[in-house]
């Protein structure tokens, strides 16, 4: 039998060394030579010493080379099941010759991007369903969130990459690629972007959809997180002794900075919910959502100003449309105002406060630039109820009506407890609040 086949290209001679074991060819390789003794010469080199191998020290034996061969023929013709190809893939992962593989029908070789849209989408994800199934709480608004920074961010960067081909250093490259000065984003935001998927990546490694887990080792981003802002006393006593020409903002801004609400929860909140001077937090509202429970889930009750109490109830009587909401909406009689409304109103009231009501374009505009430095917004309301109740019951007490998770309102309080808990956080709101609005006899109107 014949060892090999000689033959010319454009003037340089190749060899096809064949397998005296199938008769095989190897491919064709180019000896490097244009005189047919010296391409001899070479191929009688190859099968005495072994053919040299790109970047390796010394030859490989041409018997290596002939086995291979076999191995990869075989491949190509036998009748592989997916059981065999996981088999192989183990070996050479074992042998450190594999770093990943993705089998064709695999959990991982769906689309990174389809995996994590499915993975936040609330009514498919099989992470909400294992939660849910363990008693784990996790929002529909969380989810939406993290899908919208899938879609930005995420979905861009791995167009066309497979669930199981992620790696560590793709990871980390998206990290640096989300950190690009131009963007400006803050220490908060970067990581919560990159949580958005790494968190998806260590569900699927944990459920075994993935051999490792490529956020091993990823770094978050550090920096100072810019603080939310809040006004002092004397700013809001003159923010709220301004002419609000709508009282459904005015008395939401006005509820918010005495109770720390959060702008869905005042959204949210009925007749039924104002017992004398008190309210239950039940609720959320998110346009889009509807009513959901709170972000921990879980009610309270917090004590409301009197003067304010009153304002709330005077103002859910005129609810033209009879659905209970105190924040009614004018236009729609199924849902209250948007909680995004009581921060507009307030960002323009901040204006006023800043620069009168009649300002220039360009005083406007260095308002909004003054506000966005000390980056006060309507949540700034909680931030300041929480930092003045704080120093006046602290910390744990102001935890109970604020709602914050580490304060389980009221469990594990008696009843009678529960009262002169009540009693006691009714004094010290008033104490501290009392007196940020000036005027409250002004009729309700809307």
């Amino acid at each position: 039998m014949r060892r090999y086949y000689l033959h010319q290209r454009k003037g340089v001679y190749y060899a096809e060394l064949i397998d005296p074991a199938t008769g095989r060819k190897l491919p064709a390789r180019s000896t490097f030579q244009t005189v047919r003794d010296d391409a001899l010469h070479t191929v009688h080199e190859w099968l005495r010493d072994g053919l040299p191998i790109k970047h390796a020290p010394s030859a490989r034996p041409i018997a290596e080379h002939f086995s291979v061969a076999r191995v990869i023929e075989s491949l190509k013709h036998e009748n592989i099941t997916p059981e065999d190809c996981q088999r192989i893939v183990d070996v050479l992962t074992k042998r450190g010759l594999l770093a990943s593989a993705t089998l064709a029908g695999s959990p991982g070789a769906e689309l990174f991007t389809d995996f994590l849209t499915r993975f936040w989408t609330f009514k498919e994800s099989p992470y909400v369903k294992e939660k849910s199934a363990h008693g784990q709480r996790i929002g529909e608004v969380h989810c939406d969130h993290n899908l919208l920074k899938v879609k930005k961010d995420w979905a861009s960067f791995f167009v066309g990459k497979r669930l199981a081909d992620v790696t560590r250093d793709d990871i980390k490259q998206f990290s640096i690629h989300l950190a690009r000065p131009e963007r400006k984003l803050s220490p908060g935001s970067l990581n919560s972007t990159l949580v958005a998927g790494t968190t998806a990546l260590r569900w699927a490694h944990d459920n075994d959809l993935i051999p490792t887990d490529p956020t091993s080792g990823i770094m978050r981003y550090s920096g100072d997180s810019k603080r939310r802002g809040i006004l002092t006393h004397d700013e809001a006593s003159a923010l709220f002794a301004l002419d609000w020409q709508d009282d459904r903002l005015f008395l939401a801004n006005w509820l918010a900075a005495t109770t720390g609400l959060r702008a869905g929860e005042v959204a949210a909140l009925r007749l039924e919910n104002l017992d004398g001077n008190l309210m239950t937090v039940e609720a959320s509202y998110l346009e889009g959502h509807g009513l959901k429970s709170t972000k921990t889930g879980k009610a309270r009750q917090v004590p409301v100003i009197p003067a304010l109490a009153d304002r709330l109830k005077a103002l859910a009587a005129i609810n033209p449309h009879g659905n209970g909401y105190v924040f009614w909406e004018t236009y729609r009689e199924d849902s209250p105002m948007e909680g995004r409304q009581f921060g507009l109103a307030l960002r323009d009231m901040l204006t006023i406060l800043k620069v009168g009501a009649n300002p220039t374009e360009q005083q406007k505009a260095e308002a909004l630039e003054y506000w966005a430095a000390r980056n006060v917004v309507f949540h700034s309301w909680r931030h300041f109820f929480a930092t003045d109740l704080s120093i006046a019951v602290g910390p744990e007490k102001a935890r109970k009506l604020t709602g914050h998770a580490t304060g389980a309102v009221f469990a594990g309080y008696a009843d009678h407890e529960k009262a002169g808990f009540l009693e006691d956080m009714s004094r010290a709101t008033e104490k501290a609040f009392g007196k940020i609005v000036p005027f409250t006899g002004r009729k309700v109107t809307a």
